[in-house]
C-alpha cells in the first residue's frame, strides 16, 4: 500500500496507516480466537465477579504501571521534540537511529519480559533463593547478548543508513548516532533487566520512579537544557543524553543487588 506493489494502489503515508490498522485488526482476531479456544481464558471471561481484595491489589499495582507507560511515552515525545530543534537532518537521522536500534534491541526487550515471567514464577512459588539466582544469571545473559548485538550494530552502522532514500549528510549523521546507540546497548540491557526484576516482585511504584520518573526528570531535562541553552550539534546532544542512562543502569543494578525487589505478591492476593 505504500509503494503500490502486488496489485495494491500506491498510497504512500496513507497506505502505511491503512496497513497498520488492518494488521492490528488481524492481530486482535488471532488473539480473540486463541483466547476463546483456551479453556482457562474462556472460564476466566465467564467469572461473575472478582473479590474486592483482589481488585484493590490489582488497582494498587496496576495504576503505577499505567502512569509509568503514559509518562514514559510523553517523555520520549518531548525528547524527540528537543532533538527536532536541530533541524530536519537531525530529525531524519534520529528516526533512522531509533528504528534500527529498536530492531536490534528485540532480544533485550524479550529477555526483560522473560525475567519478569521466570523470576516472578519463582517468587510466587516461594523459592526466593532460586529467584535471586535466576535473576542474576538472566541479567548477565542479557548483558552479554546485548554486548554482542552492540558489536554487530557498530559494525553495520555505516551500511544500514545506505538503504534509506535520503541525503548523504543524513546518512553520515545516522551512522554516527548508530555507533553511539551500539555502545549504549549493554548499558540499556542493565537498566531494562533491573526494571523487569523490580516488576517481577510487584514493586510497581518503585519501577514508576525508576523508569519514567528518571526519564522525565533527568533524560528529558538534560535534552531540554542542551537544546535550549547551548549550540551543540545534534551528535553531541545525542551522546550526552544517552550518557544520562549510565547512572540509571548503576542505580538499577544497585537496587537489584540490595534485594528490595524480593517480594511474594501471591501471598497478598
Amino acid at each position: 500500500m505504500i509503494f503500490g506493489h502486488f496489485g495494491f494502489p500506491k498510497l504512500g503515508v496513507i497506505g502505511a496507516a491503512i496497513g497498520t490498522v488492518i494488521s492490528r485488526v488481524v492481530e486482535m482476531g488471532i488473539n480473540v480466537a486463541a483466547g476463546y479456544n483456551n479453556k482457562y481464558l474462556r472460564d476466566a471471561m465467564r467469572l461473575d465477579k472478582i473479590s474486592g481484595d483482589i481488585f484493590k491489589n490489582v488497582v494498587k499495582r496496576g495504576i503505577p504501571l499505567l502512569c509509568n507507560e503514559i509518562l514514559w511515552s510523553i517523555s520520549i515525545a518531548l525528547i524527540s521534540q528537543c532533538y527536532s530543534t536541530r533541524g530536519l537532518e537531525a530529525v531524519a537521522a534520529i528516526n533512522i537511529t531509533t528504528t534500527v536500534t529498536n530492531f536490534f534491541m528485540i532480544i533485550c526487550y524479550a529477555m526483560g519480559n522473560s525475567i519478569s515471567i521466570i523470576v516472578g514464577q519463582r517468587l510466587g512459588a516461594g523459592e526466593i533463593e532460586y529467584a535471586k539466582d535466576y535473576d542474576l544469571k538472566m541479567v548477565f545473559m542479557n548483558f552479554m547478548m546485548c554486548l554482542g548485538i552492540g558489536v554487530a550494530l557498530f559494525g553495520c552502522s555505516s551500511f544500514i543508513p545506505q538503504i534509506y532514500n535520503t541525503s548523504i549528510e543524513v546518512k553520515s549523521l545516522a551512522t554516527s548516532l548508530l555507533r553511539v546507540s551500539a555502545c549504549m546497548l549493554p548499558i540499556i540491557s542493565l537498566y531494562y533487566s533491573s526494571y523487569f526484576t523490580m516488576r517481577a516482585g510487584g514493586k510497581t511504584l518503585l519501577t514508576f520512579f525508576f523508569d519514567s520518573g528518571y526519564t522525565f526528570m533527568f533524560t528529558f531535562m538534560v535534552a531540554l537544557c542542551l537544546t535550549r541553552f547551548t549550540n551543540l550539534p545534534i551528535f553531541n546532544v545525542y551522546l550526552l543524553v544517552q550518557c544520562v542512562d549510565i547512572p540509571k543502569a548503576v542505580l538499577g543494578i544497585t537496587l537489584v543487588k540490595k534485594g528490595i525487589w524480593v517480594h511474594n505478591i501471591v501471598n497478598e492476593l
